[in-house]
């Protein structure tokens, strides 16, 4: 065998005689396992990408449960992108007609490894799509399927045999008590394992074709890799027009199609064309006959423009088409902030009467949960802001039929008002909450102590805030000093601002109710992306 072993690459896995001291000595050294292998990873468990092969060799001495070590790493590793085909190898069998495989009265495995094995390995395989595992452990040879897996015990190497009990595996296929040797033949197509005794009979043989679930996953992968190859820049307002790259990450030619959708029904196409495998192809499209004339207010604006790539190619893993969406706003929707000498932070909105109002009624904003919006006869709000220096004023003006916090429900579940800034320069901002972004809920009916709720409030006590409630609604009167917003103590006429309400609606019911917010259509409490602008004006 020396001349067979030094030219054939061996991958052990490690079993339960591989070590010198007594069972739960913990101390070091091991027989001699870890010095005749060098092996990947901790050496225990460890990974191998081999041709249409993805080998995941585990350690069934070492726990296996869903809060160790080993099963993190063996979730991370399924996760990822594969070969064609997915085989693990460990020395215990969860599923076997030997000896190892007797179970207690009430059906669990009588040892902790094959319980494991059955507990928490079977179910990953299964989910995941793992297509064979291999075991030993019990000296016999047997093939058993459950659940798109195929269990092949091998351990007729040289030990005594075992008995065959064939009752304790009801997923037998076939098993036999006698020496023997397994090959795998593995290709594009499929898995062909032979098992050959001692005297060169095969004793079993089984084809194992490539399956649904792995053509799913890896034209999955194909597409992720085609859908990151293409960019599409920022709409710019000098030029109308936006920057798009196509690169083309696979290795075949690909048929690109390119086409703009505006929202008000315009739409622009341009010349399909072919893009290698490695080459990159840039685009400036020309979205201006899109624009037209707006007459809503300015806060009301937001337009978007829908760039669609449709990529379709033939061969390897390839799914046909790809197709990539991306969202350009053409136009966001911007409130000019008016000027104030002077606010008087009592609940009284007298001096709010000539500044610019955003109005909620249900027919302009974005309404959450709208099954419990009743129309303007159940809730209307209207928003106003203005600034002085240092600090930027709030009113909110709200009709309710019925103003409701039973002092048990989250703020949110309560009547109440969500304030949204990201007060970060326009070049840092993202889709995720940072420094100088909040989320702030102010309660109507209830005290706030220490902090606002809300995804990195403010104090309560940082801010100037009145709420005065009547039978026939609320108001909200607020004054915050750009510090908390920006991190600057001054601001000027032409600064900007990223902002956005949300008015929270309980009624009687419990938990019933609607939830009104200006612009955001996602998750506002994380993604600031759709806030709208705050335009200081002199």
């Amino acid at each position: 065998a020396r001349d067979l072993l030094a030219r054939m690459p061996i991958w052990p896995s490690i079993g339960n005689h591989e070590r010198t001291r007594a069972s739960g000595d913990e101390r070091e050294e091991e027989s001699h396992y870890f010095s005749l292998f060098e092996l990947p990873g901790n050496e225990r468990w460890y990974r191998i990408d081999y041709q249409y092969l993805t080998l995941l060799v585990l350690d069934s001495n070492s726990q296996m449960g869903s809060d160790s070590e080993q099963y993190a790493w063996l979730q991370e590793q399924l996760r990822s992108e594969r070969e064609r085909f997915t085989m693990a190898a460990f020395h215990h069998a969860p599923f076997t007609s030997g000896p190892h495989g007797r179970r207690h009265e009430d059906g669990t495995p009588r040892e902790w490894p094959v319980d494991q094995g059955q507990r928490f390995l079977a179910p990953l395989f299964e989910m995941y799509g793992v297509d064979l595992v291999l075991n030993g452990h019990d000296h016999l040879y047997e093939r058993s399927y459950k659940d798109g897996v195929y269990w092949v015990v091998t351990g007729g190497g040289g030990a005594p045999l075992y008995k065959i009990d064939s009752a304790e595996n009801p997923y037998q296929q076939t098993a036999k008590s006698v020496y023997h040797y397994s090959t795998l033949d593995v290709d594009k197509e499929a898995i062909r394992l032979t098992a050959v005794d001692l005297e060169g009979e095969i004793i079993d043989w089984v084809k194992i074709p490539v399956a649904e679930k792995t053509l799913e996953r890896k034209r999955f992968f194909v597409r992720e890799k085609v859908m990151k190859g293409v960019q599409v820049g920022a709409y710019s307002p000098e030029t109308g027009g936006v920057s798009c790259a196509v690169v083309n990450v696979l290795e075949l030619p690909l048929q690109v199609t390119v086409e703009v959708q505006g929202e008000k029904g315009g739409v622009l196409e341009e010349e399909p064309f072919l893009l290698g495998s490695g080459e990159e192809r840039e685009l400036a499209l020309d979205l201006s006959p899109l624009l037209g004339g707006d007459a809503r207010p300015t806060w009301q604006q937001r337009e978007i423009a829908l760039v669609k790539f449709a990529l379709q190619g033939e061969g390897g893993d390839f799914g046909g088409v790809v197709e990539v969406e991306h969202e350009v706003s053409l136009s966001e929707p911007a409130y000019g902030v008016a000027r104030m000498e002077r606010v008087e932070i009592d609940g009284n909105l007298s001096e709010w009467g000539g500044v610019e109002s955003m109005a909620m009624d249900g027919s302009l904003e974005v309404v959450l949960k709208p099954e419990g919006f009743a129309g303007g006869g159940d809730m209307k709000a209207v928003v106003r802001l203005g600034w002085s220096p240092g600090k930027l004023h709030l009113a909110v003006e709200v009709e309710d039929d019925a103003v409701v916090d039973d002092g048990v429900s989250a703020v949110w579940d309560s009547d109440s008002v969500e304030l949204y800034f990201d007060g970060r320069p326009e070049e840092e901002r993202g889709d995720r909450y940072g420094e100088w972004t909040s989320q702030n809920i102010i309660p109507v009916l209830r005290k706030a102590e220490g902090k606002f709720v809300g995804e990195q409030g403010w104090s309560a006590d940082e801010v100037e805030w009145k709420t005065r409630a009547s039978e026939g609604g609320y108001v909200l009167e607020m004054s915050i000093p750009f510090a908390l917003i920006t991190g600057k103590e001054q601001l000027r006429a032409g600064d900007r601002l990223r902002f956005d309400a949300m008015i929270n609606d309980r009624d009687r019911g419990e938990k019933d109710g609607s939830h009104h917010r200006l612009w955001s259509r996602g998750d506002a409490w994380r993604d600031p992306s759709e806030f709208g602008i705050l335009m200081l004006e002199e």
